[in-house]
């Protein structure tokens, strides 16, 4: 359609997903669990002229999906101080930015998870992903996963890393507040 209209050299076009799949992995066939199986999802994009085939690294939450598109096309002036999500625009416009991430970066460094079936919140980096599961007492059970040494997150290094479960329930804590999560109450 775009190759008819004479559009195809002249349009964002973008592939993504809403979730992934288990498929069997980590013993489960579903969405919805923390596995990367399930929650990273593709994030595609070609526009001729603009940007140049590559892949990038960088963590890209939801709601930054807005803010960042509305800055690519030249919007973002526009976009009220009210917005939730980052731009996020200059890591897909030059590659050499993603350097300049620190693993705990808000924009580009960190992703957060929530399922609330399963009365889950997690928050992720290059480098740790902390899952917080709560029961009916309001009881928290932390697991952490190493991605870089265990990035199939087979083994949980909480008790081994106390420090770190720490440090990201405190980051988790912060996001959670500024989303107004109901968790807080």
């Amino acid at each position: 359609m775009l190759e008819e209209t004479g559009l195809k050299d002249d349009t964002l076009v973008i592939f993504c997903s809403d979730h992934g799949d288990l498929m069997g992995s980590h013993g489960l066939i579903r969405k919805g669990p923390w596995f990367d199986e399930s929650v990273k999802i593709p994030y595609l994009m070609r526009w001729p002229g603009v940007l140049t085939p590559s892949k990038r690294t960088f963590l890209l939450n939801t709601p930054d999906i807005f803010p960042t598109l509305a800055n690519l096309v030249g919007l973002g002036e526009n976009l009220p101080d009210t917005i939730e999500g980052n731009d996020l625009s200059r890591f897909i416009l030059d590659r050499s930015a993603e350097e300049t991430i620190s693993y705990q970066d808000e924009e580009g460094g960190l992703a957060y998870f929530i399922n609330t079936q399963m009365n889950a919140r997690g928050v992720r980096s290059t480098k740790y992903y902390l899952v917080v599961e709560r029961n009916a007492y309001d009881e928290e059970r932390y697991i952490l996963y190493d991605l870089e040494e265990d990035p199939q997150m087979l083994v949980d290094v909480s008790r081994d890393l106390p420090e770190v479960v720490r440090e990201y329930r405190g980051l988790l804590e912060n996001w959670m507040q500024r989303c107004e999560d109901w968790w807080l109450l």
